[in-house]
């Protein structure tokens, strides 16, 4: 090979090194080993299915410019598919491409609304070679994606121009404090979650809570929608979480109300009665049918 190709093939490889950029596909855990044998391959079967029925897609290879929001998709499908959040049944792939082959994924705008880089899509194959690294979405990702959140909105208060008194005797006093304990879930703003660890350090399984503010009947109550622990049930960390919502609510004069449901994609979830007798140790009562309450203490 003379010089001149030497160098016209050297050039080509720095303009394309130049042009390449790290990318992020998520997918299942169990097909892994097959894309780093084969590569991403396009025309496969989209996991997503439509409202109206069909699937997303005309078999793209989707990606993300940006990790975070890697993250926050792989939190969506580990919820959608596994009833999980850091299950370690989904991963994220990073690779490198030119973007020039990429298309801005217009699918889900309103998803995207808050994301850190843009969503892409092209109709090709990533051979192996262009893979760098595979993560998968764990509960030590999953916390770390919680601990991003929950930065993004520090010092933003829930329930601005309250008084101290306001905050000490109310149902606005009881979310203050609520969102003080509690971290914004990074998929769903409605959820709260929680996160400890025990004496020795180790994270305990997390805890996510859905609380609301309301006036019903005349007076300022909050409804606590929902209480889930995915990662694992059994640990008593839910039943120590509700104790705390208790104590918040007595030390705010709260009265807060439920429907005692179960829900039903959790594996091992307590039913109906069971569900309704943990409550009542908890200092609720039944006061219709599965609707449940309990008045400051």
């Amino acid at each position: 090979m003379d010089n001149h190709r030497i160098a016209r093939k050297l050039v080509r490889l720095a303009r394309e090194l130049v042009a390449a950029k790290t990318l992020y596909h998520v997918t299942h855990s169990k097909y892994v080993s097959n894309i780093k044998s084969k590569g991403i391959l396009g025309m496969q079967t989209s996991n997503w299915v439509k409202r109206s029925g069909g699937r997303y897609g005309h078999g793209e290879v989707y990606a993300f410019e940006n990790f975070e929001d890697a993250m926050r998709w792989a939190s969506k499908m580990d919820w959608t598919f596994n009833s999980n959040m850091g299950s370690g049944k989904v991963s994220i792939i990073s690779f490198s491409d030119d973007l020039r082959d990429w298309d801005v994924d217009s699918h889900d705008p309103l998803g995207q609304a808050g994301s850190e880089g843009r969503w892409l899509k092209a109709m090709k194959r990533i051979p192996p070679e262009q893979i760098r690294n595979v993560k998968k979405f764990d509960k030590a990702m999953m916390k770390k994606l919680v601990e991003i959140q929950n930065k993004r909105y520090e010092g933003i208060p829930e329930e601005a121009g309250l008084t101290a008194a306001d905050r000490r005797a109310s149902a606005s006093g009881f979310m203050a404090d609520y969102r003080s304990k509690t971290h914004e879930h990074p998929l769903m703003p409605e959820m709260r979650v929680w996160s400890y660890a025990d004496d020795d350090g180790t994270p305990m399984p997390l805890v996510m809570t859905e609380m609301s503010k309301r006036r019903w009947e005349g007076e300022e109550i909050v409804w606590f929608h929902s209480i889930l622990s995915p990662e694992k049930q059994g640990t008593g960390i839910a039943s120590y979480v509700v104790k705390q919502i208790a104590k918040m609510a007595d030390k705010n004069d709260t009265t807060i109300w439920l429907n005692a449901k179960p829900f039903g994609r959790v594996e091992n979830a307590l039913s109906a009665s069971k569900l309704k007798a943990w409550y009542k140790r908890n200092g609720w009562e039944t006061s219709h049918g599965e609707t449940m309450v309990r008045r400051p203490q």
